[in-house]
């Protein structure tokens, strides 16, 4: 779990009583005592604390358990937060106003000086109008006292602003929003909607608020994390981040040229004695909780800096011989004079440091602003490193270079055309690189194929294959020198990729990474690749989470839902586009719709439920097709069975399920995985069960989001609790963004858009079969740039696919997001639910 304790000793800054009273409650205390953000140890660490099973203690209990277990480590130490009571939080108040601590009025000086500058989502060089919404999100918000200037600038930059504090204190939020209220009395442009918790579980919340968001880790916090608790929150900030979105820290600099090293000493060792009174108190603090004798005439404040980690880091040490006995009197632990008790630290950033953190969790460092002693930088997510991160993995890890001229689908061109395509389309639309060879590449590797499924020599236009394949290496130098050149054209003018031409370069590369894995599925089906289990994809900026399978699990409760009619819009709206920074043509038209009511199941159709049409001899039964077409294709090419399907011995559960990039899945363990079949096998299976049932229109998908907005009491808006909110919860839960790399079962994810609506996978696990066919919205206008992405493929032969797959990109999970399939094309990734027309 990520580290949910604020660093409450130096992040404020102004004020902290009221934010810490929450921590004089041992309940308060248990709940939030998980992981320390300088350790790596817990209250459940108390197990190896002799006669303690924490499994049956009290509240109160585990935190004197957790007390223990810190002084019986080999490096025995307390936890910074028992720095904080009445007491000590008195204490860091006179601490903050003493001469030598520095940080809070460096902050404050640096922002004041760069206020607009800092809270201008571009540079100078690149003005744009203010979007419609934004979302401000402060983690270890606090009181907030400092961060209402910048808010204020903030907010110059969107016409609705939504202000998330995040604390684990409700005290802190509750004086922050009396503080806010104060602060922007008459301005309803302005809003907050405080979370209290664990930054992992708030974040996750307050990302699914529409508009373009700005994270805010302010107070040098960061200095209280390692590097792993860095990085695992640089990753949960970039897995939940899109290209306009940004991540302000500010930071305390490290010794150097500008700054000396006493200075940062000083700051903890101040000349009054206050914060040598303020660690000794924790230990007065500890007594009170697990009944120990600490005396403060035994022990002294120590405050060191290491110059090669560039931290200072502090201890109580022993003054003579200690013995620590509980209050039975009973030894806990002698310690020798000299000995120490490490409390916490505080680290220190220069440039390089926090380039290489950033970096190492795909985000870049886009601008900065520094004093002698403070820096404020502005990360933003690296999407062109995760192209070449992503790329680098499909073609080199899993298909390798003796394989990219494998055809593994007919339908599709080799290997080899998808790794100088997806350059090669960037390099026409945006940069007309110089020189011979990129010529050549615009003119071979410009467009792919998607035939006809049912005439493969119909075809839209599209580039012939080169007779003679530029060599591997001079593939992956090509499409290095493109991504190079884009991430230092939009970089380095501040946009991040957040333009228009930027983004659509980006989306189809990241389509066609997704398409890309159909083909390896294929491959491995055909074993011309390994299959096999797949490895947490650091390449691919995912969470430093330990990646597990998804197991066998009991089949949900499967139930029928009531969506109530309504209406509901398709596309993105102006305000949507602007913030957004771009969308494709087909999404451009908004039009609303009215939906009548209808009834759908809560899950995906599952392999085990298709299974009983799969072995009641569906495939052969032509009355249940849509077509005799796709009766006689049933039978002759998919040989009454899915693609992604193979016949097994009966203790595998009489099938093995094949999908991307892992080792196939017995029956048995898929079974609670949604089958990933075409729209006609989808409808041949609603005509088998009968009674009405059918697969989703285009527009109903859409009218369970503006239902569930409606049973919140949110209405129509764009803001919280709106349709986009309840999308973009599901999406942020949902098994897509190469999160999972594998199905999971049917609603394993608490994704639903709302408690009354419990619709589960609608924005993961496969693309959500729609029987309305591909077609323009009204007023719909070919994009100049690419006008035949679209136009060409409204032949009524292509159907909508709607939510995402496992491996779908997170920048592509919009509602207005359209893909599209032809209705017996095999080699996708998308499931269906049954749906019934109301009566």
């Amino acid at each position: 779990m990520l580290v949910c304790l604020r660093s409450l000793r130096r992040l404020e800054g102004v004020s902290t009583t009221h934010g810490l009273r929450q921590h004089r409650a041992l309940g308060g205390l248990a709940q939030h005592f998980i992981r320390d953000t300088s350790t790596a140890w817990s209250y459940e660490s108390a197990a190896k604390v002799p006669g303690i099973d924490p499994t049956t203690l009290s509240a109160s209990d585990k935190v004197a358990s957790g007390i223990l277990a810190g002084l019986l480590l080999p490096s025995p130490r307390i936890s910074q937060v028992f720095l904080y009571n009445a007491r000590g939080s008195d204490l860091y108040e006179q601490i903050v106003q003493q001469e030598e601590y520095y940080l809070p009025r460096a902050e404050v000086a640096l922002q004041q000086a760069h206020i607009a500058s800092i809270a201008a989502h571009q540079s100078a060089s690149a003005l744009v109008a203010p979007v419609a919404s934004q979302v401000v999100i402060e983690l270890g918000a606090g009181a907030g006292h400092k961060t209402m200037p910048l808010l204020d600038h903030l907010a110059r930059e969107a016409t609705l602003t939504t202000y998330v504090p995040i604390d684990i204190s409700s005290s802190a939020l509750d004086e922050n929003s009396q503080f806010f209220a104060d602060h922007f009395e008459g301005r309803p442009e302005i809003q907050i909607r405080p979370h209290v918790g664990g930054h992992e579980e708030c974040m996750l919340r307050a990302a699914s608020i529409p508009g373009r968001r700005i994270y805010l880790f302010m107070g040098s916090s960061l200095g209280n994390f390692d590097d792993e608790e860095i990085l695992e929150l640089f990753d949960l900030v970039s897995k939940l981040m899109l290209s306009g979105d940004r991540f302000l820290l500010g930071l305390d600099r490290a010794h150097g040229a500008a700054k000396a090293e006493k200075k940062i000493v000083a700051a903890y060792n101040d000349a009054a004695g206050i914060t040598a009174e303020f660690t000794l108190n924790a230990l007065l603090h500890v007594n009170e909780l697990a009944g120990l004798n600490f005396s403060v005439h035994g022990w002294r404040h120590v405050a060191e800096y290491d110059r090669a980690s560039s931290t200072i880091q502090t201890y109580v040490e022993a003054v003579g011989p200690q013995t620590v006995l509980d209050a039975q009197g009973r030894t806990v632990r002698s310690f020798k004079s000299g000995e120490r008790i490490f409390m916490e630290q505080s680290r220190k950033f220069n440039t390089a440091g926090i380039l290489h953190l950033s970096e190492a969790a795909g985000l870049a460092l886009t601008r900065q602003w520094m004093s002698d002693d403070y820096m404020i930088v502005e990360l933003r997510k690296d999407l062109f490193k995760q192209w070449l991160a992503r790329s680098k993995w499909i073609f080199k890890d899993l298909v390798g270079d003796e394989g990219l001229l494998r055809r593994p689908i007919a339908l599709r061109n080799p290997y080899a055309f998808y790794l100088g395509h997806c350059a090669a389309f960037a390099d026409i639309k945006v940069l007309q690189m110089p020189g011979a060879d990129a010529e050549s590449n615009r003119r071979h590797f410009e467009r792919g194929i998607d035939p006809d499924v049912d005439d493969q020599t119909s075809c839209h236009s599209h580039s012939a294959l080169p007779t003679a394949w530029p060599s591997v290496a001079q593939q992956h130098a090509y499409e290095e020198r493109v991504c190079a050149q884009l991430k230092e054209h939009w970089l380095g003018c501040g946009l991040g990729a957040h333009s228009a031409l930027g983004l659509m370069v980006l989306e189809h590369t990241m389509m066609h990474h997704e398409t890309l894995l159909y083909m390896v599925a294929q491959d491995q089906r055909h074993k011309a690749l390994p299959a096999q289990d797949p490895r947490p994809a650091q390449h691919a900026n995912q969470p430093r989470k330990k990646y597990l399978l998804a197991q066998p699990a009991p089949l949900p409760q499967i139930a029928t839902v009531h969506v109530a009619g309504g209406p509901c819009s398709l596309g993105a709206s102006k305000a949507e586009v602007a913030e957004l920074g771009f969308v494709w043509d087909n999404e451009m038209a908004t039009e609303v719709r009215e939906v009548p009511g209808f009834a759908v199941r809560s899950h995906a159709v599952t392999n085990s439920e298709f299974r009983a049409f799969v072995e009641d001899g569906g495939y052969f039964k032509g009355a249940l097709w849509p077509t005799p077409e796709a009766g006689k294709w049933a039978q002759d090419v998919q040989q009454g069975k899915p693609l992604h399907w193979e016949r097994s011995d009966r203790a595998a559960g009489g099938w093995t399920v094949h999908v991307p990039i892992r080792k196939p899945a017995s029956m048995n363990e898929a079974a609670h995985w949604p089958v990933h079949v075409t729209l006609a096998e989808a409808q041949a299976y609603c005509t088998w069960i009968g009674g009405g049932a059918r697969v989703m229109r285009e527009e109903e998908y859409h009218r369970i989001f503006w239902n569930a907005s409606e049973t919140q009491g949110k209405g129509h808006s764009g803001g919280p609790g709106s349709p986009r909110a309840c999308f973009r919860g599901s999406a942020i839960r949902g098994n897509n963004d190469f999160k999972h790399l594998a199905p999971t079962p049917v609603g394993a994810l608490d994704d639903a858009p709302s408690a009354i609506l419990p619709l589960f996978d609608l924005v993961g696990n496969g693309w959500e079969w729609t029987s309305s066919a591909f077609a323009p919205l009204s007023g719909f206008v070919p994009m100049p740039v690419y006008p035949e992405y679209s136009q060409d493929f409204f032949d009524g032969k292509h159907f909508v696919c709607l939510g995402a797959s496992p491996f779908t990109s997170l920048q592509l999970l919009r509602p207005s997001f359209r893909n599209f399939f032809q209705a017996r094309y095999p080699y996708g990734i998308n499931k269906f639910r049954l749906a019934w027309t109301a009566p």
